[in-house]
């Protein structure tokens, strides 16, 4: 008994002493419940919208303080200028009428962030009190239409609490009617919004770990070193080791958007050229990743491993596929804006869903080559520190 006491002890200070097998233990369940805790929600705050208020008088003002002050919504003004809408083409557009102009709301939600934009019709507190119905419009960009199914509902919630709570000078009957229109999805289809998420995770895990665990496997066998001492530059050995991946990389996501396209009636309604350079940037920056990770490891299992770990859950999580980067705490917005995949997924659904072009997600396009070049030099300076 004395010496199975003995043994046990011993495998608790084993267990103790290994700091990867604490880690394991304790941080990641922590780990795990904090982001889980704060990422896992339906509910949606602080979503980008815009108002068009054709009437700007009291009521409209009154509902535009009410939807500003329930918490989910904040204002973005970055396109629309209430006091400029008199000088804009869209000031005849008949919004309620079946021949709706909707040119400058398609440009709104390519380049912004906006989710929403809500239209207030003309004389709205005068044909609310003389006629006693008056209506808005929400229109969504319903490539995610959980979102945009879940932020119409709110708004009409507010409104139809607004209504009961104010009476309108105590008439009961007067209604406000709420109109919806959603954008880029009419059908409400999941698959514009799971399919280009899928697409992103799938390029992410399969192209960083074909090179993380061709250079693990490489290690393994010895082969690694001989490949050091050779007279080719770190630069030549990197772009060597890419060129084969990038096309094999390029077949897989061809292969991925045709499923996408033909299977699941995802629509490709921009230029495909652009789609192939933000993909083409996205997966050289996965196969960088990969090879940086095979820079910490020195077998195949623990390549695989930590490819699964580091971009797998980062991605479903933290890249706005599933849940809404805004609601998540600042610390995990600041982790999800150093993550390719947010990105990769804006830019690609902007131009495939909405027909956006390059100049619509230019800043995203910058950020991918920033990260594309920050992790060149990182698996370069790798490598020369191998060879010293």
């Amino acid at each position: 008994m004395r010496r199975f006491l003995a043994f046990v002890k011993k495998e608790f200070l084993h267990i103790i002493r290994d700091v990867r097998t604490l880690l394991i233990l304790i941080a990641l369940p922590v780990a795990m419940v904090i982001i889980f805790g704060y990422i896992i929600s339906n509910e949606i705050r602080n979503a980008n919208i815009v108002f068009l208020d054709y009437s700007n008088d009291y009521v409209t003002t009154s509902i535009k303080n009410e939807l500003l002050s329930s918490g989910y919504f904040v204002i973005d003004d970055s396109f629309f200028d209430d006091s400029d809408i008199d000088s804009r083409s869209y000031r005849e557009a008949q919004f309620f009428g079946n021949e709706a102009q909707y040119g400058d709301i398609d440009e709104l939600f390519k380049k912004g962030n906006v989710r929403l934009v809500i239209v207030f019709e003309s004389n709205f507190a005068n044909k609310l009190e003389r006629e006693g119905v008056a209506s808005m419009q929400v229109i969504a960009d319903a490539s995610d239409p959980n979102s945009a199914t879940i932020l119409i509902g709110y708004i009409q919630s507010i409104i139809s609490d607004y209504r009961m709570s104010r009476f309108f000078h105590g008439i009961e009957s007067l209604r406000i009617s709420v109109e919806s229109r959603m954008l880029f999805n009419e059908e409400l289809k999941g698959a514009y919004m799971y399919v280009p998420g899928t697409i992103a995770m799938i390029l992410m895990l399969v192209c960083a770990l074909m090179t993380s665990v061709s250079i693990a496997r490489e290690k393994e066998c010895g082969s690694m070193e001989v490949l050091l001492v050779t007279p080719l530059r770190p630069v030549q050995i990197i772009i060597g080791k890419l060129i084969p991946y990038v096309f094999l990389s390029v077949f897989c996501a061809v292969t991925v958007f045709l499923l996408g396209y033909l299977v699941f009636d995802v629509p490709f309604v921009g230029s495909i050229a652009a789609v192939a350079l933000i993909t083409l940037i996205f997966v050289v920056i996965a196969l960088l990743l990969g090879l940086l990770i095979s820079s910490f490891t020195d077998s195949v299992q623990l390549a695989m491993s930590l490819s699964l770990v580091l971009l797998m859950l980062p991605t479903l999580l933290l890249s706005g596929f599933i849940f809404p980067i805004e609601n998540m705490p600042i610390p995990l917005q600041l982790l999800a804006s150093a993550l390719p995949p947010r990105y990769f997924l804006q830019a690609i659904k902007v131009i495939m869903l909405k027909g956006g072009t390059l100049f619509d997600v230019w800043s995203n396009v910058a950020v991918l080559l920033f990260m594309m070049s920050a992790l060149a030099i990182l698996n370069t300076k790798s490598l020369k520190n191998r060879l010293s």
